[in-house]
């Protein structure tokens, strides 16, 4: 069962970039995003998303954090 819709978890994803971004740079480190991405896998699986609906939430949520993140 889904306790978070396809938006709610998009948001979670885009607001942990932007953390990320701000703590280390949008060049963080490849372990630092891998670690950011399996974090939000993660967070929305146990909303009762697989992988391929995550994989997709999670470009759309970087595609929202590229476009909107001021830093």
């Amino acid at each position: 069962m889904k306790t978070m819709s396809r938006a709610e978890c998009i948001a979670y994803c885009e607001n942990r970039l932007f953390d990320l971004w701000q703590n280390h740079g949008r060049l963080a480190t490849h372990s630092k995003r891998h670690e950011r991405y399996l974090e939000c896998k993660d967070f929305c699986k146990r909303n009762g998303y697989n992988a391929v609906e995550f994989y997709e939430m999670w470009k759309k949520a970087l595609k929202f954090a590229k476009n909107s993140y001021r830093g």
